[in-house]
């Protein structure tokens, strides 16, 4: 089950919610998770700096190739050509002088991603990279034996927003509860996911208005409680009307 939803968006509407239902099922493999299982069952919890015995070298996963990591990610991409009328000349010299590339192509990209994109995705990447140099140095007299491994944080982000992945960090976050009766409960929190370093990202969690609806369509209940078309819409009329301010 999809716990947090992430969305890159340029076009302002869609019909996603058709399709998303229509497709649930090859998303859901895709994914990897199984809805009836519990997250405390199914969570494997990982130490920030894993000890050195943790990992081993028989690990197949090598970051030298990106096809063989399984991000547990599903990505729709939708195009959409406007019908917008030719823009006045005075307007296209000023985009022009500007450098500024108008195109009336615009691309949404809906990225489905479950939790296994997060703590355990890093986690594996970091011990492949460890099992990787412990080889060289073994192979090679370019790394000194006693040299203590170093694993910078933008060495993990270029591979985990390569292109193969499509995991970079997003424009727009829809946070989805998928237990309402804890929802309000508990602060916004994220764990550790998702595993971008969320830089410039509007983030929808409106939890109040949510609830009654919630309330009257689904009992309140341990099962997982879907993102439904009205939600999905109300996020991205939102998200249309957000102001951004990137400074000068």
């Amino acid at each position: 089950m999809v716990r947090v939803t992430t969305l890159r968006i340029d076009a302002k509407q869609t019909r996603l919610p058709g399709t998303l239902l229509k497709s649930s099922q090859n998303i859901r493999d895709s994914l990897g998770d199984d809805p009836d299982e519990s997250s405390s069952e199914s969570e494997v919890e990982y130490p920030l700096t894993p000890p050195p015995s943790d990992y081993s070298e028989s690990r197949p996963m090598s970051p030298q190739h990106g096809s063989q990591l399984d991000m547990h990610t599903v990505t729709i991409r939708v195009s959409n050509k406007q019908t917008n009328p030719r823009p006045r000349k005075d307007a296209f010299n000023w985009r022009k002088d500007h450098g500024i590339n108008h195109s009336l192509e615009k691309q949404m990209t809906l990225c489905l991603a479950s939790r296994e994109s997060s703590k355990p995705a890093i986690a594996s990447l970091a011990q492949s990279f460890a099992s990787r140099n412990k080889r060289k140095s073994r192979k090679s007299t370019k790394y000194p034996k006693g040299d203590a491994f170093t694993l910078t944080v933008d060495a993990l982000d270029s591979l985990l927003e390569s292109a193969d992945h499509t995991l970079s960090s997003p424009d727009f976050m829809i946070i989805h509860p998928i237990n309402p009766i804890h929802y309000n409960e508990t602060p916004l929190e994220l764990h550790g996911y998702p595993p971008w370093h969320i830089r410039l990202t509007e983030i929808y969690h409106n939890r109040f208005q949510h609830l009654p609806t919630w309330s009257i369509r689904h009992p309140l209940s341990s099962q997982p409680i879907p993102l439904d078309e009205t939600t999905f819409n109300q996020a991205l009329d939102e998200f249309a009307t957000a102001e951004m301010r990137f400074g000068k």
